[in-house]
Formats: structure tokens, C-alpha cells, sequence
């Protein structure tokens, strides 16, 4: 590769990167959701049903969010009640392999975006 090969990948990088990235983020988010219905304190199973994945979304300059919410108004006291019941903590200790492995995926792919031939 020339450096002016080179060059035109970086200055075409950023379009390309936000793509991939963002269909990792929401592949991972559907992961981390049935982490989440996984994780929450079942008893009628109505607030495991209702969890959905937003986004992602723009939340600034080149970073996306995604995020796991439930439906029920009483996802939130669930959460107050803490311990087995505080689903968003737990999701995310249970989630951080996934979210490791989200991390290296958009490096790896932003590496090869910079050093493949097209």
C-alpha cells in the first residue's frame, strides 16, 4: 500500500468505522438483552418481557450508545430494592465478557479498515 492509498483509507475512515460500529453495538446489544432477561427477578415475568434495546444512537462526536430499559414502571423499585433484584448491575457484571469482546471487535475492525486491500 502507498502512503497516499494509505492516506485516502484514513480520510474515508471515519464513515467507514461508524457503520461497523454501529452494527457491533447493535448486535451486542441484542446479546445484552437476553443477558438482562436473563438476569431480572422473575416472578410474573412482565418486566423480562418488556426489556428492549434503544438505540444506538449518536451521544456525541463519533460515539454511540445503546441501552436495555424495560417497560413496566416497576422496573425502577426493583432496582431500589437492590441485590438479586438490581437487574442493571447484574447485567453488567454479567455482560462485561461481551462488552470486551464488543471493545475488540471495532479495533480489530478499524484495523483492518486502515490495512486491507479493497
Amino acid at each position: 500500500m502507498t502512503l497516499d492509498e494509505f492516506i485516502t483509507r484514513l480520510q474515508t475512515l471515519d464513515a467507514r468505522a461508524d457503520a461497523i460500529s454501529i452494527r457491533l453495538l447493535s448486535d451486542a446489544g441484542d446479546d445484552v438483552l437476553v443477558i438482562a432477561q436473563d438476569t431480572g427477578h422473575r416472578l410474573t415475568g412482565r418486566m423480562d418481557d418488556t426489556m428492549h434495546r434503544i438505540g444506538p444512537y449518536p451521544v456525541g462526536s463519533d460515539t454511540q450508545e445503546a441501552r436495555i430499559e424495560s417497560g413496566m414502571p416497576y422496573a425502577i423499585y426493583e432496582v431500589a430494592r437492590g441485590g438479586d433484584h438490581d437487574w442493571p448491575v447484574l447485567t453488567d457484571q454479567k455482560a462485561e465478557p461481551r462488552m470486551q469482546a464488543l471493545a475488540n471487535a471495532v479495533a480489530d475492525s478499524v484495523v483492518r479498515a486502515l490495512t486491507e486491500r479493497s
